[in-house]
């Protein structure tokens, strides 16, 4: 999901590129972080770049590039781990539980009406992250609104009913954008 290269830069300043918006950083590497906050492999990721960013900070610069995972799966003919082969799916469970281990990040389990709601709704997540982006948003807000996003898919129960199911709606978004300080 992130891709690191090596890239010169010029100056520190604060770099439009297109829709996402990168930190510069002198002559260092680059990563370029594309991600949708549905995947639990996006999060994991995502709180290892929060976890160096203070060592990195003006030696690596970060692209932000948000997508559609649905839509790359769809235009793909892919289909998602958790409707594949059964082996598949009995991997993925174990991968999930190694990499929360290794990541040290408990996420929690894939909501309940993953398939019939969540994996269509998370659109909306992505679209709110590009406009912030295209609206110039401070990066800071920008990071965390992906941090509030992520944490309320992945990691807190408040936003899950008694059957796991997750509720992605108007009050889901807002909640996120007052936690990531961007009022509406």
């Amino acid at each position: 999901l992130a891709l690191l290269h090596q890239q010169s830069l010029r100056g520190t300043e604060r770099k439009r590129e297109g829709n996402i918006m990168a930190e510069s950083s002198p002559n260092g590497p680059r990563i370029s972080y594309y991600f949708d906050v549905i995947s639990p492999y996006s999060a994991f990721a995502w709180f290892v770049l929060q976890r160096y960013r203070n060592e990195w900070k003006d030696k690596v610069a970060i692209d932000l590039k948000p997508f559609f995972l649905g839509g790359v799966m769809k235009a793909t003919k892919n289909k998602p781990p958790g409707l594949s082969i059964p082996p598949k799916v009995r991997y993925l469970a174990g991968d999930l539980k190694r990499n929360r281990v290794l990541f040290q990040c408990n996420i929690l389990p894939m909501p309940a009406n993953f398939f019939s709601e969540v994996s269509r709704n998370i659109l909306r997540l992505q679209r709110v992250l590009v406009a912030a982006q295209a609206h110039d948003v401070p990066r800071q807000k920008i990071e965390s609104l992906i941090t509030a996003f992520t944490k309320a898919v992945h990691l807190d129960r408040s936003f899950r009913d008694s059957e796991n199911n997750l509720l992605i709606d108007n009050q889901f978004i807002c909640k996120c954008m007052q936690t990531a300080g961007i009022w509406l």
